[in-house]
């Protein structure tokens, strides 16, 4: 009886060390797939946070040209920058038929200026 206990005891050892073994190789396995899935996410958000720094700078070098643009566009309006007989004043802009006006009034005087049919 005990030579049976013990070859129980001995076979139950041999079982549990199996499963222990197979177990810690799931671990194993999983463990890597996880660092390579990190490995990669890691790659992948660099790529983005670079991205992103180079879409920054695009955006303040747009937002840059944007003030110089309207700085510009309202030295014209008040003609200090260019050709003020060309723009039309502020208030003319707010309605459709006074821009309309003013492009009449502007083509006429190009024309005029530069000695097309009037």
């Amino acid at each position: 009886m005990q030579v049976l206990l013990l070859e129980a005891y001995e076979q139950l050892e041999l079982d549990v060390g199996k499963e222990v073994d197979r177990a810690l190789g799931r671990q194993s396995e999983e463990l890597d797939r996880l660092t390579r899935r990190t490995t990669f996410l890691e790659g992948h958000l660099e790529k983005e946070r670079a991205h992103i720094s180079v879409l920054e700078d695009k955006s303040a070098v747009l937002e840059a040209q944007l003030e110089d643009a309207l700085a510009r566009n309202a030295q014209y309006e008040a003609g200090v920058y260019g050709l003020p007989q060309v723009g039309c004043r502020a208030g003319c802009v707010s309605s459709k038929s006074m821009l309309k006006h003013c492009l009449q009034q502007d083509i006429c005087m190009a024309m005029y200026m530069y000695g097309g049919p009037a």
